[in-house]
């Protein structure tokens, strides 16, 4: 009995944190993204290799995108950000 309201009750907290969760990683992939390219041109305009640039920009941005997530991540939902990481 105790055991069944648990999970109804779990049940119940998932539905009400994961959009929210959900919106939280979107801005995140919004933000990482606008970052991104605002220090990508500036990095393109003073670099001659367009392919050092776009390597070493787009390593950043995913460390820095995954470092944020993990402040973001819910540990009852078992979600992860690697579908929206994918996005980026």
């Amino acid at each position: 009995m105790f055991m069944g309201l648990f999970l109804i009750d779990t049940f119940c907290l998932f539905q009400l944190v994961h959009p929210r969760y959900q919106i939280k990683l979107g801005h995140i992939q919004s933000k990482t993204l606008d970052d991104f390219k605002e220090v990508f041109e500036k990095a393109c305009e003073k670099e001659e290799s367009f392919a050092i640039v776009a390597f070493d920009c787009t390593q950043s941005f995913m460390l820095k995108f995954d470092k944020i997530c993990e402040d973001t991540i819910i540990e009852e939902t078992n979600k992860d950000p690697s579908n929206v990481r994918d996005k980026i």
